[in-house]
């Protein structure tokens, strides 16, 4: 009996590490974020974005995951405000503020089936 204890204590241990080297390693991923291939700190953050309101931020992240290594993409700015829940009207302005503020160019194309919006990132 005592020993069926001592083995179900012992794999309740091993358990409860487990979960806590989990817990760490996903606090630890969710700290990390990317830019580019670069590793991104507060400072950093705070250097790039700090001009910048949340809307501005989250707009200009989306942009970013589309972006090639030139900063060169072209997502419509319906997949931008399906993909981050916003208006598009909303994403509509504030991506002309972000050009305002220089951290992007915007392009337009025409198209056979209307205009298409192209955009570099600058900064």
């Amino acid at each position: 009996m005592e020993l069926a204890k001592k083995i179900i204590e012992e794999k309740l241990k091993r358990l409860d590490q487990q979960r806590a080297d989990a817990f760490r390693s996903r606090k630890i991923e969710n700290k990390k974020r990317y830019w580019k291939g670069n590793l991104l700190t507060k400072t950093r953050l705070r250097d790039i974005y700090g001009p910048l309101n949340p809307y501005e931020i989250i707009i200009y992240e989306e942009l970013g995951t589309y972006a090639d290594a030139a900063g060169y993409c072209f997502p419509s700015m319906r997949t931008i405000a399906e993909n981050r829940h916003i208006d598009k009207n909303t994403v509509k302005f504030y991506i002309h503020a972000l050009e305002a503020k220089g951290f992007l160019k915007i392009g337009i194309k025409q198209g056979m089936r209307g205009k298409r919006h192209e955009y570099w990132l600058l900064k």
